[in-house]
């Protein structure tokens, strides 16, 4: 890891490369939902809307360190918990 005066820009460039490495998104790998009793609120005014009040994104990073391994952002409104967590499921290695 580089550490002075170069450190920000090697940092800069491991996060492109991260983003130029994400497989582009398939549509069986989004979901998009609406909360039960969205349309109870009474500011909605067309309470026949789809709109969604959560989505879901699973991506995977195509290097040889994450090769396979799904990356889950979740996003709504009106969720139990107010969080932002990143989460770690290890596998039994074979």
């Amino acid at each position: 890891q580089a550490t002075g005066p170069k450190a920000a820009d090697h940092i800069r460039d491991a996060k492109v490369a991260v983003l130029k490495a994400i497989e582009p998104l398939e549509l069986s790998d989004c979901l998009l939902g609406q909360y039960n009793g969205y349309t109870d609120d009474p500011t909605i005014k067309d309470k026949s809307t789809n709109c969604p009040t959560f989505a879901l994104v699973r991506l995977y990073v195509n290097t040889p360190r994450w090769a396979g391994v799904p990356f889950i952002f979740k996003a709504g409104k009106a969720l139990d918990d107010r969080k932002a967590e990143m989460r770690i499921q290890f596998k039994d290695a074979h």
